[in-house]
């Protein structure tokens, strides 16, 4: 099922195990080590091919890759934010005081956070000081919902801005080249960065941040638009590659119910596992996480996520995933999973939407899993760099392959 030049499947280590009549399937170690060079660029071409065919649906796109001698802000770059040294919100000591024993008693109470990281000695946690700074520094004066309930109308707004806070501060915000208007006093809507291009019209570019259903603009009162302000909903979070980010993904983004599109990547220095509150964003239907340093499984709690419709985890560290959670996605049609460290049998995939599968550079062994004829519409697929054996004629029938 491969021509010469490796247009319709890419298995350089596949062995044939099979008669002496199955040599014109057969892929030798030494072809594979003359066309590895030539495969490597395809791979990675067209990997990223399948990728750009679904995120070119959002302005900033075709910036996967993010060149600052090609694309500029006029953002300042030059001070360090320092989130105690901004001032406060002029409501005054005491009044703080109690706008923050009321943060803290709600998301403890409601268990927005482990309760470990809201402990008074455990002020410089990310939580404890997203906590400090949306009570007692935020010019926005969000209201703070009380924990019994009393003022549900409050709520959401408060979950919105402290989870993107969080963020921000779980991520080493304060070291981030660009800030991305984050933790500023407009609405968390307007928390983002245009970056313009020379290849665009002067009044076009790229936002990197966070925006959302709504428009609110460059709003600093609540006044101007009380309405507006209150019921503008965050939908997108694309963070800017490259920007220093260290850290962790936090759990507390899964309190962003309304997200459709999180994208987080070549971020060299975001570590740890990928949260498993994550499945509790139903409405996600792109998550792109490249080129991280994630390791662990890919959550199981990814079952519910059935609006996915491309999911892109290559390039980091990850060693599990579960079949039976990636097939609940029935509206997936592109799955990135490449240059992992996924051992065992390939996965048994049922993706009646699927049209692009890559999963090579892992660590898989054994042959490709009937299953894998059923994937119809696939057009794209990428087996290569691992340890597979047996026969292609599985292959055979997936016409759409190019």
């Amino acid at each position: 099922m491969m021509d010469e030049d490796g247009d319709t499947i890419i298995a350089d280590d596949l062995s044939i195990d099979g008669n002496e009549n199955s040599t014109n399937n057969e892929i030798t170690s030494a072809e594979a080590a003359e066309r590895r060079y030539d495969k490597q660029r395809y791979r990675s071409w067209m990997s990223m091919l399948i990728i750009s065919t679904f995120v070119c649906s959002v302005l900033i796109a075709s910036v996967k890759f993010f060149a600052p001698g090609r694309f500029y802000s006029e953002e300042d770059t030059t001070t360090t934010y320092d989130i105690f040294g901004s001032g406060d919100n002029g409501m005054g000591d005491s009044a703080n005081q109690r706008r923050l024993e009321d943060a803290l008693d709600y998301l403890v109470t409601k268990e927005v956070s482990d309760v470990i990281t809201l402990l008074p000695n455990n002020t410089m946690s990310p939580q404890y000081m997203a906590a400090i700074w949306i009570s007692s520094i935020d010019q926005h004066r969000i209201n703070i919902p009380k924990a019994d309930g009393t003022s549900s109308k409050d709520e959401y707004p408060f979950l919105q801005r402290y989870s993107l806070a969080v963020l921000f501060l779980s991520t080493g915000g304060m070291s981030w080249i660009y800030r991305l208007n984050f933790l500023s006093g407009t609405h968390e809507c307007a928390w983002f960065t245009v970056f313009r291009s020379d290849d665009l019209p002067p009044d076009q570019g790229y936002a990197m941040g966070a925006w959302c259903d709504k428009n609110p603009g460059t709003l600093t009162e609540r006044d101007q638009d009380d309405n507006l302000w209150e019921s503008a909903i965050v939908t997108d979070i694309h963070l800017l590659p490259n920007n220093n980010a260290v850290g962790r993904l936090p759990s507390e983004l899964r309190h962003l119910r309304y997200l459709k599109t999180l994208r987080i990547y070549e971020q060299a220095f975001i570590v740890g596992e990928i949260p498993s509150g994550y499945g509790d964003l139903r409405n996600l239907q792109i998550l792109d996480l490249e080129a991280n340093q994630l390791g662990g499984p890919i959550p199981s709690s990814f079952k519910f996520l059935n609006k996915m419709t491309l999911l892109n985890l290559r390039r980091n560290r990850l060693t599990g995933i579960s079949a039976d959670a990636i097939n609940q996605m029935d509206k997936l049609a592109a799955l990135a999973l490449d240059s992992n460290m996924i051992p065992g049998k390939l996965p048994e995939f049922n993706l009646p939407n699927l049209y692009g599968l890559t999963l090579s550079d892992n660590a898989f062994t054994g042959q490709i899993p009937i299953s894998m004829a059923g994937l119809s519409n696939l057009e794209m697929l990428a087996l290569d760099h691992n340890k597979l054996t047996g026969s292609l004629d599985i292959l055979e029938g997936m016409t759409h392959l190019t």
